[in-house]
């Protein structure tokens, strides 16, 4: 708790949690493994309107691309591919200030 917080002041009844919770959360810190992962996406323009769409499920299953090889595949099947909208919604949406 020291390094976090100033050397030899004392967290009073809430010390033993506060550590716990700075060391769990160091031991994740240190577990954690990098992964891999790239986004397919895909611009398509229709008169003078365009769309961005992100590539997420690929045979009814989540597509998650984990390396160049799977990306560039399923690159080559979207660029020969035909595209059809087939249905879209218009909601209206606010926002609350922060």
């Amino acid at each position: 708790l020291w390094k976090k917080v100033t050397y030899g002041l004392s967290a009073g009844r809430v010390q033993s949690p506060a550590v716990r919770l700075i060391v769990e959360r160091e031991r994740e810190i240190r577990a954690f493994v990098p992964e891999e992962y790239w986004i397919v996406g895909a611009d398509l323009n229709k008169d003078g309107e365009g769309l961005h769409f992100d590539v997420t499920k690929a045979d009814d299953e989540k597509f998650r691309p984990g390396n160049r090889e799977e990306c560039d595949a399923a690159l080559q099947s979207l660029r020969a591919a035909q595209f059809e909208v087939m249905k879209t919604e218009k909601t209206v949406s606010t926002r609350q200030p922060k």
